[in-house]
C-alpha cells in the first residue's frame, strides 16, 4: 500500500487548489522547498569514492536542464580537471509556441548559442557539448524509429567517451519529456558495457514543483547532495542568466516563459541527486 502524503502535503495541495490562492502560491511553493530542502539534507549519503580517471556525462532534454539541475556539479567537477560531456535530447524549439515572429527554427539555433555559453561559464570545452535535435515537444511520442535512433545515438556515444557517471532528469519530475530522456539512457544501457556507469537522476520541475518530491523520497533512493562553493555558486547563476529566451520577455510578450521565482529554485549553494 502506498504511504499515505505528508499532512503538510495535504493541506498544500487544497490550498493550491483553491481559485483564490493565486497571490499567496508563490509563498507556499517556497516555503515547501525549504521543508522538502530540510528532508533532502536529512536523508543524504556522502558521495562514494571515485576512482581516479572518473568522467561524467549529463544528459539534458532541453538546453538549460543541464544549468539549472547540474550547473554546480558541473563546474565543481570541471574546475577539479575532471571531463564532463553534455548531450543536449531536443532541440528545444518548442518553448514559444505561437509567438509571432520567433519561429521555431529561429529559436532552436539560438537555445544551442544560448547552451553553449552556459557550457563554457561552467567550464566545458565546445568539443564535449552533444546536441542531437530531437523534436522539443513531442519526446514521449516519437515514432518508434525516431526513438531507436537516439538510443543508439546515447549508446554511441557512452561507448565512446566511456563515462564513469551519468545524470539525466528525474523520472518522476513532473515533465513527459524529462521522463522520457530518462527512458531513452536506460535504455541505451541496456545491455549495460562493462565496467558499467552509475546512473544518477537530478531535479528541474521537481524543485519548483515540490510536491512532485514527495513521490521521489516515497520511493527511498540513495539520494547525494553537491556542495557548492562561492565560486561554484557565481558561475552556475551566471550560466543560468546566459539562457535569456527563457528568463526574460520575448517582444512583444511581456512575460517570460519561465514562471516568476522559477530560477531562484536553483540559487541555493546545494544540489541534489538521486540513485534509484
Amino acid at each position: 500500500m502506498p504511504t499515505p502524503p505528508h499532512p503538510l502535503v495535504r493541506a498544500a495541495r487544497r490550498f493550491l487548489s483553491h481559485p483564490a490562492a493565486g497571490p499567496l502560491k508563490l509563498g507556499l511553493r517556497r516555503g515547501l522547498g525549504r521543508y522538502l530542502r530540510w528532508r533532502l539534507r536529512s536523508r543524504q549519503q556522502p558521495w562514494p569514492t571515485r576512482p581516479a580517471g572518473t568522467s561524467t556525462l549529463i544528459v539534458a532534454p532541453h538546453p538549460d536542464d543541464e544549468t539549472f539541475g547540474c550547473g554546480g556539479l558541473i563546474a565543481t567537477r570541471t574546475a577539479a580537471g575532471q571531463p564532463v560531456h553534455v548531450a543536449y535530447v531536443t532541440d528545444g524549439a518548442a518553448s514559444h509556441p505561437g509567438h509571432p515572429s520567433l519561429t521555431p527554427a529561429a529559436l532552436a539555433v539560438v537555445r544551442e548559442n544560448e547552451a553553449r555559453t552556459a557550457a563554457a561559464i561552467l567550464g566545458v570545452p565546445a568539443t564535449h557539448l552533444h546536441f542531437f535535435a530531437a523534436p522539443d515537444g513531442r519526446l514521449r511520442d516519437l515514432a518508434p524509429e525516431q526513438r531507436a535512433s537516439l538510443v543508439r545515438l546515447i549508446r554511441e556515444l557512452t561507448e565512446r567517451i566511456r563515462p564513469t557517471e551519468i545524470f539525466v532528469t528525474a523520472a518522476g519530475d513532473g515533465s513527459t519529456e524529462h521522463a522520457a530522456a530518462n527512458g531513452i539512457v536506460r535504455d541505451a544501457l541496456k545491455p549495460s558495457p562493462a565496467p558499467a556507469p552509475r546512473i544518477l537522476e537530478y531535479p528541474v520541475w521537481s524543485l519548483w514543483s515540490p510536491l512532485l518530491l514527495g513521490p521521489i523520497l516515497r520511493a527511498e533512493p540513495r539520494l547525494y547532495r553537491q556542495p557548492l562553493a562561492p565560486d561554484v555558486l557565481r558561475r552556475k547563476r551566471e550560466a543560468i542568466r546566459a539562457y535569456v529566451t527563457q528568463l526574460a520577455p520575448s517582444p512583444p510578450w511581456g512575460r517570460a516563459v519561465l514562471p516568476a521565482g522559477f530560477t531562484g529554485c536553483f540559487e541555493s549553494a546545494e544540489e541534489f541527486f538521486f540513485e534509484p
